[in-house]
């Protein structure tokens, strides 16, 4: 549930920041199998959680449904970020990345992160499994304590998705 709360939470701040923006925010929606739906921010009425689907609402009272199961990634464009190292770049879409992903021990974090700040790790079911501070942007978080699956990474109401697996 708390995955939940956190999606929702973060959607509505971008629903509000869209509205103020000179650029058309998005969010995108990014399959396994690397196909992309995206929809502009202004369009989205509702963001909701139904039997394990993502549910967004259109202003029109159109749904799109998307299995969680089949998400790989889901961003906002039209968002800051940075980059300075020779890790994985960044581009304006996403605001951090967890890398390597899928990893089997440690994940590293880059992109634009308060720091200090809270991160929170979700598994699919939306319980929460380790959270901790991040104090700066490339800090890396060991996972070897975690199952084998799918979870999210929540930092400032952003998510990224990452697999652990077994070595």
């Amino acid at each position: 549930m708390e995955l939940k709360t956190t999606l929702a939470v973060a959607a509505f701040g971008l629903l509000n920041f869209g509205i103020l923006t000179a650029e058309t925010p998005e969010i995108i929606v990014q399959s396994k199998d690397g196909t992309e739906q995206t929809t502009a921010i202004s369009e989205i009425g509702k963001i909701s959680f139904a039997n394990s689907s993502l549910v967004v609402t259109l202003a029109n009272n159109q749904s799109k449904t998307y299995s969680l199961e089949s998400i790989q990634k889901l961003y906002f464009k039209n968002a800051a970020s940075s980059s300075v190292d020779d890790s994985p770049a960044i581009d304006a879409k996403e605001l951090f990345i967890a890398y390597p992903n899928p990893s089997n021990s440690i994940i590293s974090l880059k992109g634009t992160i308060a720091q200090p700040t809270n991160y929170i790790i979700y598994d699919l079911s939306g319980n929460k499994v380790k959270s901790g501070v991040l104090s700066a942007s490339g800090e890396q978080i060991n996972i070897e304590e975690l199952s084998i699956g799918t979870y999210i990474i929540n930092i400032n109401n952003h998510n990224v998705k990452f697999e652990k697996y077994e070595k």
